[in-house]
């Protein structure tokens, strides 16, 4: 895939909160409801559940700077300092907390906010979203390798195809009745000049384009309005310690590699002595998420108490 900058820039210019993929519906109000990172409290009655559990220490510092039958159908909402999200399973939680991250942004003043007002239902179009990664042709290391499947979860995409040995390659031709029986589809990376030092640039953020038709509607199809958010979706990237390459002529301000709040080495992103990631210390007393669970949903409740200003 090439984007290449055509001046004037048509399209809409995207705010810094534009979800990736695009949502099946989503709508959102101009008030917006100001943070403090360290006044979240995360918790669940679920919390047996160890795939929530560990989605919540993922997610905790991402909130601020697979098989085939998992449904991920989510709907989102905010109201009156109240978040929702509810889903039939928990895969659709998982996707749901990825929204909720990537609505949370900061403002022209330096503020973290979320919009006071969100309404969003969301599934993805097709069932099998991957990436297939070669490794057969030059070493990546394991450090490597779990970031890239970390921003495939910043993507949303569900298969991790992994091409560890090669042979001589076939071509393939499908026919007008088997594209019908279409399932899904994956981005592809080759490793004939690819190892660990240039393996995220390469690929992201242009697998985010495929990302975006596995999931959204056949109709979210303008080019040169997903430019714009594509681009803010880069600087989401950065802020998560992946080195994405630049899109269009875009400007991430301090989060650029080099630049002094670069997240690209932070240990947070990193799995460079194998351990995991610790986990934010959480003042209880201003911030609440729940997650609850009943015969129907699992039901996600971010509940906020006080908001005040942070400066970044």
């Amino acid at each position: 895939m090439f984007i290449e900058a055509k001046y004037p820039l048509e399209g809409k210019p995207s705010p810094p909160n534009a979800v990736w993929p695009h949502p099946q519906q989503i709508t959102i109000s101009n008030d917006v409801l100001y943070i403090r990172p360290h006044d979240l409290k995360i918790d669940s009655n679920i919390r047996s559940c160890d795939i929530i559990a560990k989605a919540i220490q993922r997610y905790e510092p991402i909130f601020f700077p697979p098989k085939l039958a998992m449904i991920y159908h989510h709907t989102l909402t905010t109201s009156r300092q109240i978040a929702t999200i509810e889903a039939t399973t928990v895969w659709g939680s998982l996707r749901g907390l990825e929204t909720f991250s990537q609505l949370i942004y900061i403002d022209q003043q330096n503020y973290v906010v979320i919009n006071d007002s969100v309404t969003l239902v969301d599934s993805p179009r097709f069932q099998h979203r991957g990436v297939m990664l070669d490794t057969a042709r030059h070493f990546l290391p394991v450090s490597i390798i779990k970031k890239n499947l970390d921003v495939m979860s910043y993507n949303k995409l569900n298969v991790f195809h992994w091409h560890i040995v090669d042979d001589q390659s076939f071509p393939f031709q499908s026919s007008d009745e088997a594209k019908k029986r279409i399932l899904g589809g994956e981005a592809c990376l080759w490793a004939e000049f690819v190892d660990g030092t240039n393996l995220l640039a390469r690929l992201w953020p242009k697998a985010s384009a495929v990302a975006e038709r596995l999931w959204s509607a056949a109709s979210v199809n303008n080019s040169e309005d997903a430019q714009f958010r594509l681009d803010v979706h880069r600087c989401r990237l950065l802020r998560r310690g992946i080195p994405a390459q630049p899109i269009l002529n875009g400007y991430c301000g301090n989060y650029e590699v080099g630049m002094a709040r670069s997240m690209v080495n932070d240990p947070a992103f990193n799995y460079e002595d194998g351990s995991p990631t610790e986990s934010t210390t959480i003042d209880p007393s201003a911030f609440a998420l729940r997650i609850g669970n009943s015969k129907i949903y699992y039901v996600l409740y971010i509940i906020s108490f006080i908001f005040f200003v942070l400066g970044l």
